[in-house]
């Protein structure tokens, strides 16, 4: 045992030996970092503020920095400011405790932040600002996973926590004001204190804006360990409730009541990023012309979401649901990259009490849809897929279905108004410019037996060529527009049908809100699919009430107007022109040169319809070999015609027709 016992001492010294010289060096690399640094500190913000200045011309004015205790750096007098600019930024005083472990292997953490007296200032005026230097992209190495997709699992795990690590385990900032101008526009944010403690936050934010006050709370809790976090805004007074800066920027009015959003369940793995989260919104309205000449209200708006983040796709799975008021939605959204980019979209909405989803619709977006009422049963599903290297095999299947649907009440709708005569009014850019009867009461009122067969199919081979077999909406032709639309990168092709115009024209006014599109859709689907207006009656009215030229409604006025005639008597050449210039009703003359005669690109309509007239066994193709093509304008339209060539305006761009899918 001896030799053992000498073998045993002899480690044990120099364990002990190699302790206390490696505790000699840990002490003395904190006596030299003690000693020194406050020298490193001067020299690193010296480094620091010429990298700002001369990337961005910005410069930092420090009145004094120092360490105390072993981590803690003390800042007063700081300020950021461009060359000629107001000062950005200034506070007068700023305590970072650092995570000293951290410090020592080179990365900076910061466990504590305390300031006092902060002042943020963005100024922006004509073309001239003070902050947009902070929105330029820096140049960074970006994650691919090849050389023509990022890896998004990696890259939106890394900014997760990038922004997780920065946040301090304590924060308290005193009197923090946050101003912004622009020109005449003013916001003023006064925040007496945020504190961020043990993982709660807290703080109270008030605002002066357009001459109105209000104040904010904001509240939650976020856990820097577990990457989650949970947030609650609303405002003390619910007679202030617009939120700041939206209207002072966009010009859009919009606020809630409160407003909950919360982060959970993150997991990184094996290059799959997923996580869950909630956002809510209760007593939600917004106010913007593009929207609806109402407010828009909802009542409570929610989304518990589930996303997986991969190297080549992002995905909100079908658990996640969607609320609107008391309406539940199930959406699956992808966007993946894994050979060229592709979008796709699916919704579900099961069986719901119909008398439920109307009382759900938000109110000023369906405003036709107040005081409707119905007993049954509505489901609905969608799916959408675009590849953008294939945009022609675009899917797009939409189905809005009912089950033992009764409409016990039309409220502000009236869809049924157009089985018996009603009054018309004709709008132009949402000014009411003539008004109307439509029935028998008016002498230009033409039944569709009165009109002449070849108008009529004319009018569907150019406009809707499947209005008789479609439910309200020509899929096939709306899934051409969207892919059309896509490729030209600009609004090319319309998938509207007849039915839809009819609705337009009759039901809605002409504003160009998202409303309107909405209100259309819906009241299309109720007509259609309800038989509340057989299709030849909503032919005659749609006949008897568009435009057709200059202050010319209906196809009595057309007829008269442009040949001396009645609907009955217009021949294939007429009918086909009449056809031709619905979509630029007003443009009519600009068909026809100087001479008088019918130019080449209308001459090519003309032949295009005549062959579908014979697909349709409207003519025979004798009749179509022997088309002249030649438009003889015998009516009032005829003065527009006289035009010298020296003074012809430049000529529009040439229509585009949608030859009704056929």
């Amino acid at each position: 045992m001896e030799p053992y016992k000498d073998l045993i001492l002899k480690y044990k010294s120099i364990l002990i030996n190699t302790v206390k010289i490696f505790g000699g060096i840990v002490v003395l690399c904190l006596v030299i970092y003690f000693f020194a640094r406050n020298f490193i500190l001067h020299y690193a913000i010296s480094k620091v503020s010429d990298k700002i200045n001369q990337k961005y011309s910005l410069n930092l004015k420090i009145k004094d920095s120092n360490f105390s205790g072993l981590s803690t750096l003390n800042i007063s007098g700081l300020s950021l400011f461009q060359n000629n600019k107001d000062t950005l930024l200034s506070t007068k005083n700023v305590e970072l405790e650092l995570k000293f472990i951290q410090l020592l292997i080179g990365n900076v953490r910061i466990k504590n932040f305390i300031t006092d007296s902060t002042k943020i200032v963005l100024n922006k005026s004509h073309n001239k600002d003070n902050f947009s230097f902070l929105l330029k992209s820096k140049k960074q190495k970006r994650i691919f996973k090849n050389e023509n997709n990022i890896d998004f699992g990696k890259l939106a795990n890394n900014i997760l926590d990038q922004i997780f690590d920065i946040i301090p385990k304590r924060i308290s900032a005193n009197a923090l004001k946050i101003i912004f101008i622009e020109e005449s526009k003013f916001s003023n944010w006064n925040i007496p204190n945020v504190t961020l403690e043990d993982g709660k936050l807290a703080t109270i934010v008030n605002i002066n804006e357009l001459n109105n006050n209000s104040t904010w709370s904001i509240s939650g809790n976020i856990y820097s360990s577990d990457r989650t976090a949970d947030l609650k805004i609303y405002p003390k007074d619910l007679q202030h409730r617009n939120i700041p800066l939206i209207n002072t920027i966009f010009n859009v009015k919009t606020g809630f009541d409160t407003l909950f959003l919360s982060l959970n369940n993150n997991d990184y793995s094996n290059g799959v990023l997923k996580f869950s989260g909630q956002a809510l919104v209760k007593n939600f309205f917004v106010n913007h012309w593009r929207i609806s000449t109402k407010d828009v209200e909802i009542n409570r708006g929610e989304i518990d979401f589930s996303c997986l983040v991969d190297d080549e796709s992002i995905t909100f799975d079908s658990s996640t649901v969607c609320i609107l008021n008391q309406i539940k939605v199930f959406p699956f959204v992808k966007v993946s990259t894994k050979h060229s980019k592709e979008y796709q979209l699916k919704l579900s909405m099961p069986s719901t009490e119909s008398e439920v989803f109307f009382n759900s619709l938000p109110k000023g977006l369906f405003q036709s849809f107040e005081n409707f009422r119905s007993n049954g049963q509505l489901s609905y599903s969608l799916d959408f897929l675009l590849n953008e290297a294939n945009p022609d095999s675009l899917i797009f299947n939409s189905n809005f279905n009912s089950s033992k649907l009764k409409i016990a009440s039309y409220g502000n709708s009236e869809l049924n108004k157009l089985n018996s005569e009603f009054l018309y009014t004709a709008y132009e850019r949402g000014f009411p410019v003539r008004s109307f009867l439509v029935g028998e009461s008016n002498p230009d009122f033409y039944t569709i037996n009165e009109i002449s067969p070849y108008l009529r199919s004319s009018i569907l081979c150019s406009e809707d060529g499947d209005f008789y077999w479609h439910k309200g909406f020509n899929e096939r032709a709306f899934r051409k527009s969207i892919a059309t639309n896509f490729k030209e990168k600009k609004f090319k092709r319309g998938g509207s049908t007849i039915s839809m115009q009819l609705v337009k024209n009759v039901f809605l006014t002409r504003n160009k809100t998202v409303a309107r599109k909405l209100e259309e859709a819906l009241i299309v689907w109720l007509i259609e699919n309800n038989r509340i207006v057989s299709k030849d009656r909503m032919y005659e009215v749609y006949l008897n009430i568009i435009e057709w030229g200059p202050n010319v409604y209906g196809i009595g006025e057309a007829c008269e107007y442009y040949f001396k005639k009645r609907p009955s008597e217009l021949s294939i050449q007429e009918s086909i022109f009449l056809a031709m210039i619905i979509p630029r009703p007003k443009w009519f003359n600009y068909n026809f040169d100087e001479t008088g005669k019918i130019k080449i690109h209308t001459a090519d309509f003309f032949r295009i319809i005549a062959k579908l007239l014979v697909k349709r066994e409207i003519i025979s193709e004798e009749e179509k070999d022997n088309l002249n093509v030649e438009i003889v304008l015998t009516g009032e339209a005829k003065q527009k015609l006289k035009i010298k060539s020296d003074s012809l305006l430049v000529e529009p761009d040439k229509m585009l027709f949608d030859y009704g899918g056929e």
